[in-house]
């Protein structure tokens, strides 16, 4: 299992279509891994009642040249919506710089940054749901960017 802190972020991609990003990303920086599924528990909510659900994971257990686990996977919170997540366990002081340079990679190879959410989304959402600030905030912080 890997040590260290874990990160979480909501994202404006769905999680398949990150998976094959970083398929790519890690196969281009010549990291050694693994690609696993599995599920992740999340609540969705009916009328008031929160019922418990499980969402399908894209799992990369990385073991060169440093150890991580990244988990995509897509919740649905809502009959309408579906917010996707990204989740890095296993961040160290030792290992930031490469975390960053991964999902560095990753943004390079997307449309627009994974925290941008589209109008679309927004409405599909509801335009107060507190992970479109948590998605820009997530990443601002892991990637050590100038606030806005």
């Amino acid at each position: 299992m890997v040590e260290g802190k874990t990160w979480e972020s909501p994202m404006a991609f769905k999680a398949q279509d990150m998976a094959d990003l970083v398929h790519k990303v890690l196969d281009r920086l010549g990291y050694k891994y693994e690609r696993e599924t599995g599920k992740k528990h999340y609540t969705k909510l009916y009328v008031i009642m929160p019922t418990p659900q499980y969402a399908y994971v894209f799992r990369y257990l990385i073991s060169e040249p440093i150890e991580l686990k990244i988990d995509l996977y897509d919740t649905q919170p809502t009959h309408a919506s579906l917010m996707p997540f990204i989740e890095i366990e296993g961040i160290t002081d030792d290992n930031i710089n490469q975390v960053r340079a991964i999902l560095n990679e990753l943004r390079k190879d997307l449309p627009r940054d994974p925290w941008l959410f589209t109008m679309g989304q927004k409405f599909q959402h509801g335009f107060l749901m507190p992970e479109f600030r948590r998605a820009r905030k997530a990443w601002t912080i892991l990637l050590d960017l100038p606030k806005k």
